[in-house]
């Protein structure tokens, strides 16, 4: 009778390849921003900041905005990156006025980071001009909720813009906010230093009035939910006091 034997079953080992991460490269530093005093700003971080040889442009890797020196929690707050979107924006007060000096970091998806220091620069728009005109108004609420939070204040000035139909919320100037409920105090950055623009003042006037002088439901509404007005005036500088407006109204 024949038997056989079980044949012995050899086995090869290949040796994986071994792949190494590289780190992300600089490729191009962000400009310096300029930013003022009570108005909101944005900046996109373009896809070609940095580029990482495994995972790609900018939109690939995940990017973080550090202060260079330490800085307190409300100096942190004023600016803000949005790590989805890669896009830095916010709205500094008069606290901020000078050079910051921020690190922009992108770390790639194996956890090797490069750095671009940028720089923003905060000044005040009417420093030596006042505005020709401010516009205060009073809503429900309590001030502290608005003042001390940031993202607050940037909706409310996009509210301000979508109200009087500007998409461009950065025309919007905030100015003050104090207690007395939410009383805000806000100009039109767009408004000319060198002479009274009554035309200009007198057609934002009537985006906010009705022909009884109340507040129009256009305004009213705009701010609601978050904002629910109690009135609204317009009041205006030495230079453009000529102007008889009459604007000034209560719900």
């Amino acid at each position: 009778m024949e038997t056989t034997t079980p044949s012995r079953v050899r086995t090869s080992t290949s040796t994986v390849p071994r792949t190494y991460n590289t780190e992300p490269e600089l490729k191009n530093h962000v400009d310096k921003v300029v930013a003022w005093v009570g108005t909101y700003f944005e900046v996109k971080i373009p896809p070609d900041t940095f580029y990482d040889k495994e995972d790609g442009t900018t939109d690939n890797l995940r990017l973080t905005l550090e202060p260079r020196k330490s800085a307190s929690p409300r100096d942190k707050m004023w600016v803000i990156l949005n790590s989805t979107s890669q896009v830095m924006y916010g709205m500094p007060d008069l606290l901020q006025v000078g050079d910051h000096e921020y690190y922009l970091k992108a770390t790639d998806k194996g956890g090797l980071t490069a750095v671009d220091a940028l720089e923003i620069q905060v000044r005040n728009f009417f420093l030596k001009e006042p505005s020709p005109v401010k516009f205060t108004a009073r809503f429900q609420g309590d001030h502290e909720s608005v003042l001390n939070d940031v993202n607050k204040k940037i909706q409310l000035v996009k509210k301000l813009g979508f109200a009087f139909g500007d998409r461009n919320s950065s025309s919007i100037t905030l100015q003050n906010i104090t207690r007395g409920s939410i009383v805000v105090e806000w100009t039109n950055n767009t408004l000319p230093f060198d002479q009274c623009p009554k035309d200009q003042i007198e057609a934002i006037g009537r985006k906010i009035y009705d022909e009884q002088r109340k507040p129009r439901h256009h305004f009213i509404s705009a701010m609601e939910p978050e904002f629910r007005l109690e009135d609204v005036a317009i009041s205006l500088t030495v230079a453009a006091a000529s102007i008889s407006t009459g604007f000034s109204g209560s719900l």
